[in-house]
């Protein structure tokens, strides 16, 4: 099941890609250790000040959703034309999967009052049902696509076009993100909140849940679920309907927002912000079981910035951890890392150059 990220693997090149701000597109040829030589493909003449928010790579075609709409690539290199939509909405999510009314492989992409679908992804068609549901997150699961968002909303589709709200569901906490795994679809959302439900039709709430945290992301691996909030919060779970909260993340030390988690190589990663916090509290932890955290090795203070890198996205992506930050004005390091433990910082991607010139990577200088 494809996860929400602006970092992406494409098995053609060999590249790992993260779409960034400002129409920026970062590539990078992954490597064990040290330095992976990230380039720059913006071109601001060609797509105005565009924030991309979520990628996806397949049958030869990159595509990615922003603040305008849908955009596509043939080789993440030349970049970009526009795809053939009918408006150009803020769009935050974007997956794939196969319509339970025909068989056929679609794309579908939601976000403010919007959503898409398509056969080939250049040409998009506007869904029904959506209303004026604003929606940050959409998988495919179980022969269903469930988008979640904003206001309690949580959708589901057999085709990505007619899309249906199931009953039940109460309080206006905003949904941010929905995974599936050991049967069973689980959405997280602010104020403590999480939904379960067995056929993405049918949701129940959650058990065992306290406090205030707002979850950003959650992840399903080695037989936990694992979700991720505000102010350090890390909850996990085995059946995704009763929930424990995990160890106090950090140990005394600063709050932590955490944005994203991912699971690979045995290990789950979780990455946030920490801005004006002190060693020696890092933005990055691991944990092998889901309970017991600890603090990642090798993320540096950053001396130009006088803080550390924050983290907006991680993936893992073909046998690395990837981290980055979703800007490419702050030219923080990306890091890398093959087991969640240890990581390696990367070339700082290169900067966008505003007049349409390509990056040839850069220094971690002050914009």
């Amino acid at each position: 099941m494809q996860k929400k990220s602006r970092i992406v693997f494409d098995p053609t090149t060999g590249m790992v890609m993260v779409a960034q701000d400002l129409s920026t597109v970062q590539r990078a040829q992954p490597k064990p250790q040290g330095f992976w030589d990230w380039k720059s493909n913006n071109d601001w003449n060609q797509l105005g000040n565009l924030t991309f928010y979520a990628s996806i790579i397949q049958n030869g075609l990159f595509i990615t959703v922003s603040d305008s709409g849908i955009w596509y690539s043939t080789d993440g290199g030349q970049w970009m034309n526009q795809a053939a939509a009918p408006s150009t909405p803020t769009l935050y999510a974007i997956t794939s999967g196969k319509r339970s009314t025909d068989g056929e492989e679609i794309f579908v992409a939601v976000g403010e009052e919007a959503g898409f679908f398509s056969l080939d992804g250049k040409t998009w068609i506007a869904a029904k049902g959506l209303g004026d549901a604003y929606l940050y997150d959409v998988i495919y699961a179980n022969n269903f696509f469930v988008a979640v968002g904003y206001d309690a909303t949580i959708l589901y589709s057999l085709d990505g076009d007619t899309w249906t709200a199931p009953p039940g569901i109460t309080g206006e906490s905003q949904f941010n993100a929905v995974t599936y795994a050991n049967d069973v679809f689980v959405a997280v959302a602010d104020s403590s909140t999480i939904w379960y439900s067995s056929d993405g039709k049918d949701w129940t709430i959650a058990t065992g849940l306290s406090g205030s945290a707002n979850f950003a992301d959650v992840v399903y691996g080695g037989g936990k679920f694992v979700a991720v909030a505000d102010y350090g919060t890390i909850w996990n779970s085995s059946d995704g309907k009763n929930w424990s909260i995990s160890n106090t993340i950090p140990p005394d030390g600063p709050d932590i927002i955490f944005y994203k988690v991912c699971y690979g190589n045995g290990s789950f990663v979780a990455a946030g912000d920490m801005s004006g916090a002190v060693a020696p509290a890092t933005p990055i932890y691991y944990s092998k079981d889901g309970v017991t955290w600890s603090q990642a090795k090798g993320i540096k203070f950053d001396d130009d910035y006088n803080d550390w890198p924050p983290f907006n996205d991680l993936n893992y992506v073909n046998g690395y951890f990837v981290a980055v930050n979703k800007s490419s004005e702050l030219v923080f390091p990306m890091y890398s890392s093959t087991d969640g433990i240890n990581w390696n910082e990367n070339q700082a991607p290169s900067k966008p150059l505003g007049n349409g010139g390509n990056g040839n990577g850069g220094d971690n200088d002050d914009e």
